[in-house]
Order: C-alpha cells, then sequence, then structure tokens
C-alpha cells in the first residue's frame, strides 16, 4: 500500500531525533521507522550469537532493524544536528529590524550557553513566536528539499 508522507510528520521525526535514534525513511512508501542506538546492538548482536532471550519490545524493535538493513530502498533522514540550529539563529537575527537589538542578538549567541542565553533573548524581546515561525518555515524548507532531492514523493501540508 503505498501512502503518501505527510511533510509534517518528515518535519517532525526530523526535529525529535537524539544521538540515541536514527529515523529512517522508505523511498517509495514514505514510511518512517525510528530505530534506536540499542536495537541496532542488539541486532549485531543476534548476527554474531543468534536469537537469545528477549522480551516482546526487544524482538520487535530487533525486528524494525532486520526490516530496514534488509531494504536498500529505506535511507538514513537527517538528524537534527544536520540542520545547523545555530546558523538558523544568525539568519533569524539578521531579520530583526531594530539594528540596536539586533547587535544585541549577535552578540547573545557568542560562546557557550549561546542557545539557552538566545532563548532568554527571545523571550526578554517577545520574539519567542517569531522565532517559532521562523524555526518552523526553515525547517519545512530543508525538508522540501531534502525529500526532493532523494525523490520522496510527499503531500505539502504545511501552510506557507
Amino acid at each position: 500500500m503505498n501512502k503518501t508522507l505527510l511533510l509534517s510528520k518528515f518535519i517532525m521525526a526530523l526535529a525529535i531525533g537524539d544521538e540515541f535514534s536514527s529515523t529512517y525513511i522508505h523511498k517509495q512508501t514514505g514510511e518512517l521507522i525510528e530505530i534506536s542506538v540499542e536495537a541496532s546492538e542488539m541486532f549485531e548482536h543476534i548476527k554474531t550469537n543468534g536469537w537469545g532471550n528477549y522480551s516482546q519490545w526487544e524482538y520487535d524493535a530487533i525486528k524494525k532493524v532486520e526490516k530496514v538493513k534488509s531494504d536498500p530502498s529505506f535511507i538514513k533522514i537527517p538528524s537534527k544536528f544536520d540542520l545547523h540550529e545555530y546558523r538558523m539563529m544568525e539568519d533569524f537575527i539578521s531579520t530583526i529590524q531594530n539594528l540596536i537589538l539586533q547587535d544585541e542578538f549577535h552578540h547573545t549567541i557568542q560562546g557557550k550557553g549561546a542557545f539557552q542565553r538566545f532563548r532568554n533573548k527571545l523571550i526578554e524581546n517577545g520574539l519567542e513566536n517569531d522565532w517559532q515561525e521562523y524555526k518552523k518555515e526553515e525547517l519545512a524548507k530543508f525538508s522540501r528539499n531534502w525529500l526532493r532531492e532523494n525523490k520522496i514523493i510527499f503531500n505539502d501540508d504545511i501552510k506557507r
């Protein structure tokens, strides 16, 4: 069954990823499968040592890994670390009309703790919603481009 991938679902998978898992997409169906590092390690253990005693959730997780590894139509999607949020913050800052405030934001994102200081500065200046809208659109652009480059059909359900 060929379902069309919703862009919003892809963006959610992209945004919630972390260093403990990877998400794969089936190029023809748009099916998304998240694989934990732990499940990948169990899969590798089974290849070497055979099936042991696994709980149902472990068995299900291993089967997902097996499904992804056995089908070359599954490709890994970018992680949220590929999004370059720091660059996104810099680009957002350049959209701020008030040049003094823009300069303050540029200083805010220098050095360790830049993300937290940026968030605090957004709150202090009432710009949280502007940032969230900007970030949402940038994620949508990134996702559209990535899906098109990989020839994956999707339904663009994000309002512009």
